[in-house]
């Protein structure tokens, strides 16, 4: 459904909804972040499916078809791990027959919530070091630029960069 096929009235509830939703979000645990947003996605998936005059699926009717979740549906259209093969080849084939086609209001709100979700600390990186001492490197303005770019980048997908001197005594 493209933007201009929506009514203004829809427009309103939509942003409404995800304005409330934003506002309660502040402050909230990831926990209650995913139900929230799963509920505004009903909700987007509801209004924008009463405005379409087009019988699109949802991801419901496929998983109620297919026998599995909406989040199983969801991982399988989007190639994601998690889902055996023969099952994604299934859903999607459920999904094509049934003449499925993604949401673009869903998506965009999904890409907006995604980049404001943190990241949690999924692992370390080392950053591997072997000057005469231990922080020599520091003196270096190459080799500290190198080092905080990559912690900032390592932050950014969720890693934690920690430090390593290779002359450490029992290394």
């Amino acid at each position: 459904m493209l933007r201009q096929d929506i009514s203004k009235k829809t427009r309103f509830e939509l942003l409404h909804c995800f304005n409330s939703f934003r506002k309660t979000v502040v402050g909230t645990g990831n926990a209650v972040l995913s139900v929230r947003s799963s509920v505004l996605i009903e909700s987007v998936e509801m209004i924008t499916h009463e405005e379409s005059n087009v019988n699109n699926p949802t991801l419901q009717t496929i998983a109620d078809q297919a026998g599995v979740s909406r989040a199983a549906v969801s991982l399988a259209l989007r190639n994601q791990p998690g889902i055996s093969v023969e099952t994604r080849d299934r859903i999607k084939m459920i999904a094509e027959e049934q003449g499925y086609r993604p949401n673009p209001m869903v998506s965009a709100l999904m890409s907006h919530l995604k980049s404001l979700r943190p990241l949690t600390n999924v692992g370390s990186i080392p950053f591997i070091t072997d000057f005469p001492t231990r922080d020599e490197w520091r003196e270096f303005p190459t080799v500290l630029r190198y080092y905080n770019g990559a912690n900032q980048r390592a932050q950014q997908a969720g890693y934690h960069l920690e430090e390593m001197w290779l002359r450490e005594p029992g290394m």
